[in-house]
């Protein structure tokens, strides 16, 4: 979240938006003047914080178009990064919002596996079973656990912090095939 910084330059106050854009481990310094602080309108202020909005993207994305993607032409790249900063910016502003929105997709892309599968759990059912441990009735274990090994599969990736390589995927595989037909396998 930004702050306001009011500096005093020789008998006037002059209003300043401070602010740091972090970037994997990097955080880069974001500052932007408003004006002097008695002849800033309220227009004016709204409209500066719409220049911020976009200096802080700007600063976003150049880091990472620095970074030389050759499999993707500049403005591919820049795309996404308005696209991965905006999905930031929301989870600064909203975590409690963007919580519940990534647990609802998830929910619904374990659903959707498991039922190209011949799982026969619905959506809701799904959701009930990953946030509230609530078993629903009239299905196979092997369906359940099918829904559990995602959960616990999520948990180990959130907590992981390797990069991606052979064994982390046969470590997934490992934990998705585990507890089939409720026996460890």
């Amino acid at each position: 979240m930004f702050k306001l910084e009011i500096k005093k330059i020789k008998g006037y106050r002059y209003i300043y938006i401070k602010d740091r854009v972090k970037v994997n481990d990097k955080s880069i310094p974001v500052t932007m003047y408003i004006g002097r602080l008695e002849k800033t309108t309220t227009e004016e202020f709204i409209k500066k914080l719409g220049e911020y909005q976009v200096a802080r993207l700007k600063t976003f994305t150049d880091f990472w178009m620095k970074k030389g993607r050759s499999y993707l032409d500049d403005q591919k790249t820049f795309n996404l990064e308005v696209l991965h900063y905006s999905y930031r910016l929301f989870g600064e502003y909203y975590p409690d919002e963007l919580r519940r929105y990534e647990q609802s997709v998830f929910a619904r892309y374990v659903q959707g596996t498991t039922a190209i599968e011949g799982n026969t759990i619905t959506l809701r059912q799904a959701e009930e079973l990953i946030e509230h441990n609530i078993t629903p009735p009239g299905k196979s274990v092997r369906e359940v656990y099918e829904i559990i090994n995602f959960r616990k599969l999520r948990n180990f990736l959130d907590n992981y912090t390797g990069d991606v390589s052979e064994r982390l995927i046969r470590k997934m595989q490992s934990r998705q095939n585990r507890y089939q037909d409720g026996r460890a396998s």
